[in-house]
This record gives C-alpha cells, sequence and structure tokens, in this order.
C-alpha cells in the first residue's frame, strides 16, 4: 500500500469526519496518528515522506480547531459536488459568533485529551517538527 498525498488526504478527511460524532474515539485517534507515523517516515526508496509543510500545517489548525471552545463544525446547507461525482456536505469551521447555516455536526473541547496528545505529536515528537518552547509555554 503506497498511497499518494491526494488518497491520504481523502482518508484524512473521513477520519476528521468520524471524530465528528465522538470526539473522543481513542481508536479513531490511533488511527489517525498510525496513518501520519506511517506514511510521514518512509524511506526514500518508497517515497519519503508523503506530507508536504502545508499538510502538517493544515492538520494543525484543524487540531487547534478540535481544542477550541468557541468552534463549531457544522455540514454546510449546501452540498459539494466533488470532482468523481459523489454529493456530500461540506464540513467548516466556525467561530461562535458566525451564524449557522447548516447543521451542527461537532463542537471544540479544550478537554479532550485525545487532541491534546495529537496537538503534542504534530508540534514537538514528529519527525522535522521544529519545536518552539516560549510559543509552547505562552
Amino acid at each position: 500500500m503506497e498511497p499518494e498525498l491526494p488518497d491520504l488526504m481523502k482518508e484524512i478527511d473521513f477520519i476528521h469526519d468520524s471524530l465528528m460524532p465522538d470526539p473522543k474515539n481513542y481508536h479513531t485517534w490511533a488511527y489517525l496518528n498510525w496513518l501520519y507515523s506511517t506514511f510521514s517516515n518512509l524511506p526514500d526508496a518508497r517515497g519519503g515522506d508523503r506530507f508536504s509543510d502545508m499538510s502538517w500545517k493544515a492538520e494543525l489548525e484543524w487540531c487547534e480547531r478540535m481544542l477550541n471552545s468557541n468552534y463549531r463544525f457544522i455540514r454546510s446547507k449546501t452540498p459539494e459536488i466533488h470532482s468523481t461525482g459523489i454529493v456530500t456536505g461540506k464540513i467548516q469551521a466556525l467561530s461562535s459568533d458566525d451564524e449557522n447555516e447548516g447543521e451542527v455536526i461537532g463542537r471544540g473541547d479544550g478537554r479532550n485529551n485525545s487532541a491534546w496528545s495529537w496537538r503534542w505529536y504534530l508540534m514537538i515528537s514528529r519527525k522535522g517538527a521544529k519545536p518552539d518552547t516560549e510559543t509552547e509555554l505562552e
């Protein structure tokens, strides 16, 4: 199994969606960790790190929203049509000040230990992470 970034991003979107009904589902968080760990640590002969810097940044932003109790994740009333022809609801993160234009499917939670653990991996322990001690202490 040697998926390229677009296939991995589809799987990551699926995982993110799967966490909305139960954001503390340890098995799903473990699978997310396995996916990133496995496909970012491939030897160069097998294609190396499958994730771009932009992918890592997007994952950290998503994780930060999962920890921000002011965020609601909604499924838009306007469906999105993918190039495959599949119609799905688009998930957006909105601050609590934004109007709700769809069904709320999840909320951020600053007490989600799984999300904090995932943030630790993204910021500190993953290969290539550049920890910023001052920012973390702040």
